[in-house]
């Protein structure tokens, strides 16, 4: 090829280049104006849920625990004059107590369970009289031990009684204080005694170990609490707070969760109590509800309860509380999607339950499954 042809060839190449980069470089240049337009925000988008057509309701999530609807604490006996004892035998958790039962033992005494209305009140022997003789003379009829009529007089017949239930358990009776003897009721041993810190009252037995405050080989005192007690269905126990404690009302369920024991389970509200102010935490109630598949392991264990405050009986037709506006005349209304186009229909609202307007009378148009504007981006 000669050189003038090919200097000519380079030229055209060079030539084609520039052109397209000018080319490019003026498509990718815009006006101010043009640049203002693009600025300018495009069609706003739509943002929509669904009517429904449920049954509305509003829960509240309360924490408590789980809680016995009649304890009874079994303290210490301690001999006279001793400042503390030794702890010798408690019953194990989930035990059952019996009337005319041991549920401890303290340096060799024992605390037995019987049954009553009403706790003693003081130390029993023979020649009083009063309705804590007659409800002692009743359990040991029960028992077996008394073949008379609990006539409220502690005479020769009730000591007899008492001194085989000792025996029965395998302990002495206790002789009054500094008397010596052996304790057994016989013509040449002084008169026994029923000593109240041996003896707990119990209503409604049999009754259930629940939980042990101390253990073998712990040293007591008279205050100290060796068992609890509880007999009945345990319950549930806890606290709504706020507006919500209003709308809580007995008969209605509630989920309860007991996490210690993996319990799920379904709780009924048995009672509200009376609205309490505090000035850190507002107002509030305590709920105590019946709860299916609680045991008396679970006392003391901490629970959770999801109330419902609000519930319509029926299913009812609702639209979201963002769909709702009113216009400028006051009238309220939702924006349907019908086909790709807005319409604004009116409505009325009725309750406001769980985040939905339920819609009262609700025109023909307004149907299930219906997209619902409740905002634009």
């Amino acid at each position: 090829m000669r050189r003038g042809t090919s200097v000519w060839l380079l030229w055209l190449l060079v030539s084609g280049l520039l052109a397209g980069g000018a080319w490019w470089a003026g498509s990718r240049v815009k006006s101010p104006a043009q640049a203002a337009a693009d600025a300018l925000p495009g069609e706003p988008s739509v943002i929509v849920a669904e009517v429904v057509l449920r049954r509305l309701s509003d829960t509240v999530v309360a924490s408590g625990e789980v809680v016995s609807p009649n304890p009874t604490a079994v303290t210490a006996p301690l001999p006279d004059g001793a400042l503390s004892a030794v702890v010798l035998w408690v019953p194990a958790e989930g035990d059952e107590i019996a009337e005319g039962s041991v549920v401890a033992v303290v340096s060799g005494r024992p605390v037995i369970v019987l049954g009553g209305e009403f706790p003693l009140y003081r130390d029993l022997e023979r020649g009083m009289e009063g309705p804590d003789v007659s409800l002692i003379q009743e359990a040991l009829i029960r028992l077996g031990y008394l073949d008379a009529e609990a006539d409220g007089v502690f005479g020769r017949d009730t000591e007899i009684a008492v001194a085989a239930l000792y025996e029965h358990l395998g302990f002495d009776p206790s002789p009054p204080p500094g008397a010596g003897g052996d304790g057994m009721p016989s013509s040449k041993a002084p008169k026994l005694r029923m000593l109240i810190d041996e003896i707990v009252i119990v209503e409604g037995l049999p009754a259930i170990a629940a939980a042990i405050e101390t253990g073998r080989g712990q040293r007591v005192d008279p205050s100290s609490i060796l068992v609890r007690l509880v007999r009945g269905e345990p319950l549930v126990s806890v606290t709504v707070r706020g507006a919500p404690s209003n709308s809580v009302v007995p008969g209605s369920l509630a989920r309860v969760l007991v996490d210690a024991a993996g319990l799920e389970t379904v709780g009924e509200v048995v009672s509200v109590g009376e609205q309490q102010a505090d000035l850190g935490e507002g107002i509030s109630r305590e709920v105590i509800l019946a709860v299916r598949g609680l045991e008396a392991r679970h006392v003391g264990m901490l629970a959770r309860a999801v109330l419902t405050t609000a519930e319509t009986e029926d299913e009812v037709l609702a639209a979201p509380v963002a769909s709702v506006f009113t216009d400028a005349s006051g009238v309220s209304n939702i924006i349907l999607v019908i086909e790709g186009v807005e319409v604004s229909i009116p409505v009325t609202p009725g309750r406001v339950i769980g985040g939905f307007v339920e819609l009262v009378d609700p025109d023909e148009r307004i149907e299930p499954g219906l997209p619902v504007v409740v905002g634009w981006r």
